[in-house]
Protein backbone atom coordinates (compact mmCIF):
# COMPACT_ATOMS: atom_id res chain seq x y z
CA UNK A 1 0.00 0.00 0.00
CA UNK A 2 3.04 2.79 0.47
CA UNK A 3 3.87 1.27 -2.87
CA UNK A 4 1.19 3.94 -4.52
CA UNK A 5 2.81 7.11 -2.25
CA UNK A 6 6.36 6.59 -2.45
CA UNK A 7 6.12 6.88 -6.12
CA UNK A 8 4.26 10.20 -6.05
CA UNK A 9 6.94 12.98 -6.34
CA UNK A 10 5.27 15.36 -4.50
CA UNK A 11 2.07 14.01 -1.74
CA UNK A 12 -1.14 15.14 -2.46
CA UNK A 13 -1.33 17.79 0.82
CA UNK A 14 2.50 19.65 -0.28
CA UNK A 15 1.16 19.93 -3.69
CA UNK A 16 -2.42 21.97 -2.54
CA UNK A 17 0.04 24.16 -0.40
CA UNK A 18 1.73 24.99 -3.25
CA UNK A 19 -1.47 26.96 -4.34
CA UNK A 20 -1.68 30.64 -3.78
CA UNK A 21 -5.08 29.90 -2.38
CA UNK A 22 -3.99 28.01 0.42
CA UNK A 23 -2.52 29.22 3.26
CA UNK A 24 -1.83 25.78 4.47
CA UNK A 25 -3.16 22.19 4.75
CA UNK A 26 -3.85 19.76 7.99
CA UNK A 27 -5.26 16.40 9.32
CA UNK A 28 -4.10 15.21 5.69
CA UNK A 29 -4.95 11.48 5.05
CA UNK A 30 -4.36 8.95 2.14
CA UNK A 31 -5.69 5.63 2.39
CA UNK A 32 -5.27 2.64 0.29
CA UNK A 33 -8.52 0.43 0.37
CA UNK A 34 -7.20 -1.68 -2.60
CA UNK A 35 -4.77 -2.14 -5.04
CA UNK A 36 -7.07 0.34 -7.50
CA UNK A 37 -8.76 2.44 -4.72
CA UNK A 38 -7.61 5.66 -3.04
CA UNK A 39 -9.07 8.02 -0.80
CA UNK A 40 -7.52 11.37 0.01
CA UNK A 41 -9.22 13.68 2.74
CA UNK A 42 -7.40 17.12 3.94
CA UNK A 43 -8.40 19.98 5.86
CA UNK A 44 -7.72 23.22 3.88
CA UNK A 45 -7.34 26.55 5.56
CA UNK A 46 -7.61 29.33 2.51
CA UNK A 47 -5.94 32.20 2.16
CA UNK A 48 -9.31 34.41 2.45
CA UNK A 49 -7.81 37.35 0.93
CA UNK A 50 -6.60 35.87 -2.23
CA UNK A 51 -9.90 33.92 -2.69
CA UNK A 52 -11.70 37.67 -2.13
CA UNK A 53 -9.04 39.11 -4.95
CA UNK A 54 -9.72 36.11 -7.36
CA UNK A 55 -13.71 37.28 -7.08
CA UNK A 56 -13.01 41.00 -7.37
CA UNK A 57 -10.81 40.58 -10.09
CA UNK A 58 -13.88 39.54 -12.53
CA UNK A 59 -15.92 42.06 -11.48
CA UNK A 60 -16.12 45.47 -12.65
CA UNK A 61 -15.10 47.29 -9.72
CA UNK A 62 -16.32 50.63 -10.73
CA UNK A 63 -20.12 49.49 -11.20
CA UNK A 64 -19.69 47.85 -7.91
CA UNK A 65 -18.51 51.22 -5.98
CA UNK A 66 -21.39 53.34 -8.05
CA UNK A 67 -23.63 50.34 -6.94
CA UNK A 68 -22.47 50.69 -2.84
CA UNK A 69 -22.67 54.28 -3.15
CA UNK A 70 -26.46 54.06 -4.38
CA UNK A 71 -27.36 51.81 -1.38
CA UNK A 72 -29.79 53.63 0.96
CA UNK A 73 -31.07 52.22 4.19
CA UNK A 74 -30.32 49.07 5.92
CA UNK A 75 -32.50 46.35 3.80
CA UNK A 76 -30.75 47.38 0.80
CA UNK A 77 -27.29 47.25 2.70
CA UNK A 78 -28.64 43.97 3.61
CA UNK A 79 -29.45 42.61 0.22
CA UNK A 80 -26.10 44.21 -1.33
CA UNK A 81 -24.11 41.93 1.20
CA UNK A 82 -26.58 38.74 1.26
CA UNK A 83 -25.40 38.86 -2.44
CA UNK A 84 -21.77 39.50 -1.71
CA UNK A 85 -21.69 36.80 0.61
CA UNK A 86 -23.23 34.24 -1.93
CA UNK A 87 -20.99 34.64 -4.24
CA UNK A 88 -18.10 34.36 -1.95
CA UNK A 89 -19.16 31.14 -0.85
CA UNK A 90 -19.63 30.17 -4.56
CA UNK A 91 -16.12 31.55 -4.86
CA UNK A 92 -14.45 29.27 -2.60
CA UNK A 93 -16.54 26.23 -3.78
CA UNK A 94 -15.69 27.01 -7.08
CA UNK A 95 -11.73 26.82 -5.59
CA UNK A 96 -12.11 23.89 -3.66
CA UNK A 97 -13.77 22.13 -7.32
CA UNK A 98 -10.58 23.10 -8.68
CA UNK A 99 -7.79 22.04 -6.32
CA UNK A 100 -9.88 18.45 -6.62
CA UNK A 101 -9.70 19.00 -10.44
CA UNK A 102 -6.08 19.50 -9.85
CA UNK A 103 -5.49 16.02 -7.49
CA UNK A 104 -7.32 14.10 -10.15
CA UNK A 105 -5.50 15.27 -12.70
CA UNK A 106 -2.02 14.77 -10.51
CA UNK A 107 -3.12 11.54 -8.60
CA UNK A 108 -5.64 9.38 -10.96
CA UNK A 109 -5.32 7.04 -8.58
CA UNK A 110 -7.16 8.44 -5.94
CA UNK A 111 -10.98 8.24 -6.76
CA UNK A 112 -12.27 10.04 -3.53
CA UNK A 113 -11.19 13.34 -2.71
CA UNK A 114 -12.55 15.16 0.97
CA UNK A 115 -11.45 18.55 1.26
CA UNK A 116 -12.80 20.59 3.78
CA UNK A 117 -12.48 24.43 3.77
CA UNK A 118 -11.48 25.91 7.05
Amino acid sequence: SSGINAEWPLRPGELLESENSVFYVSDVKTIVEGPSYVRFKAEIYFDTDFITQSYLSDLDTSSLLKEVRGLQGKEEYEEFIKLFATHMVNALAREVDRLEGLIKMNYPEIQHIDLEAL
